[in-house]
């Protein structure tokens, strides 16, 4: 039996099925919206609150108690804040306190600017909104995203590092409709912003580009590229292969208009998968991170054969993972290119010691096979020189304080005691670097 439209309005209920943020809100295509059924709980009609999306407990954190009526406010909860702030438009349609003060100048318009919010409806304690919440900042191109027009003069007043709270009109927000039901009608909103960084230039422009041409890209790249290379020499190699990846993935998807710009896109592309792996080959637990090292050494390849500085990377990847063979056949072509090179001769000696120590394993093997019940010989480990003894008591106690951040030690070490180096620095989760007359340690 069919209903009658009456009891069709009287008994279905919708909720919709995926939460949209204000961004999505703002687009200019507008958002579809997708509905499910939905029960009839307490005579109302439920939908997503700050409760569903965030963990309760930071919800408490995040909670703003400023929105709560109080007995020395007169009026509305909003209008006793706005009290203790001041105008930062002409029509007075965006209000602002500072919370702490920024440095420099104020932003620049067309900056790429990086926040974290807090958005508050009136008599909400608890944020509808929140970059925090979610654990990632907002990124943004002021003047020129199509965010809330409020939001973005909001932060146009605003510097580096500065914590502000505001207040946006409804005619600076979502307006007279609002955005139900999450956003009343015509509803007043609260934000808690910080700024946590800008860049302006070739980053900026990127991210302002509506079409990835060669000549927004380029300069993008350079700066990711130069800045990864910094991180590197720095031996920041987690931040220097993030910094490198984001320019990698620019490049592969600039949209080229001739032969010229894709042959000096190829340039670069070899340039940025020969630094990662560099950076890759560095990280600690290397081991994890050697197949994209691999990776990057087979692109950058393709993009310029035979390379001696990309089949060094590559034979350092291989010996860690164990690939010996594989590796000897690259660090050979490396060393043919490069006779001499110190980074050449370094990986040489550890992909020996790393063959001496496999062929010692194999002959202890089948030594157990052929008499399992004779024990092998106990020797005394060669006694360290007192040059290397001096550098594990130095090793440890840098690795216990903690408010040193590097160590710069003497090279003058032999072969076997720079292994044991390596493993006891290992141990202790430190990084080395190896130079022409000294060890460079760093913290992990």
């Amino acid at each position: 039996m069919a209903l009658e439209p009456d009891d069709v309005r009287s008994e279905q209920k919708f909720a919709w099925e995926d939460a949209s943020s204000i961004r999505d809100l703002m687009r200019d295509g507008g958002v579809t919206f997708s509905v499910k059924d939905q029960l009839d709980v307490g005579g109302r009609l439920d939908y997503e609150t700050p409760e569903d999306v965030f963990d309760p407990d930071s919800l408490i954190g995040s909670a703003n108690f400023n929105t709560l009526d109080a007995e020395d406010h007169s009026g509305m909860p909003f209008e006793a804040i706005k009290e203790k702030m001041e105008d930062v438009t002409p029509t007075g349609s965006v209000k602002k306190r500072v919370l702490r003060q920024g440095i420099g100048e104020k932003l620049p318009k067309d900056c790429l600017v990086t926040i974290h919010y807090d958005a508050y409806l009136e008599f909400n304690e608890v944020p509808y909104d929140s970059s925090t919440l979610r654990g990632k900042a907002w990124e943004f191109v002021l003047g020129n995203s199509g965010v809330l027009i409020g939001l973005d003069l909001a932060v146009a007043t605003m510097r580096e590092k500065e914590k502000a709270e505001f207040i946006l009109h409804p005619s600076v927000a979502f307006g007279k409709m609002g955005c139900p039901p999450r956003i009343p009608q015509d509803a007043e909103l609260f934000f808690v912003i910080e700024v946590i960084r800008f860049k302006i230039g070739s980053e900026a422009a990127l991210a302002r580009a509506t079409e990835l041409t060669w000549d927004t890209v380029k300069p993008a790249f350079i700066a990711l590229n130069k800045e990864g290379i910094s991180l590197y020499n720095e031996c920041r190699y987690k931040e220097s292969k993030m910094k490198l990846e984001k320019a990698k993935r620019q490049l592969e998807q600039c949209h080229l208009k001739n032969e010229a710009e894709e042959e000096e896109q190829k340039h670069y592309l070899f340039k940025v998968c020969l630094n990662l792996a560099l950076a890759l080959n560095k990280m600690k637990g290397s081991a994890s991170f050697a197949p994209s090292a691999i990776m990057n050494c087979k692109q950058a390849n393709e993009y310029k054969p035979g390379n001696a500085k990309v089949h060094l990377q590559w034979g350092i990847a291989l010996i860690t993972l164990g690939e010996l063979e594989r590796a000897r056949d690259h660090l050979a072509i490396a060393k043919r290119k490069l006779p001499g090179d110190q980074a050449v001769s370094e990986a040489w000696e550890k992909l020996e010691r790393k063959k001496k120590h496999e062929r010692e394993e194999e002959t202890l093997f089948w030594k157990r096979a052929v008499n399992p019940t004779e024990k092998p010989d106990e020797k005394q480990e060669d006694a360290l020189s007192g040059e290397a003894a001096e550098i594990f008591k130095q090793l440890k106690e840098f690795s216990s304080n903690p408010s040193e951040s590097s160590l710069t030690l003497p090279s003058g070490v032999t072969s076997k005691e720079r292994e044991e180096i390596e493993m006891l620095a290992e141990k202790l989760k430190l990084n080395m670097q190896f130079r022409d007359k000294s060890i460079l340690i760093t913290k992990s």
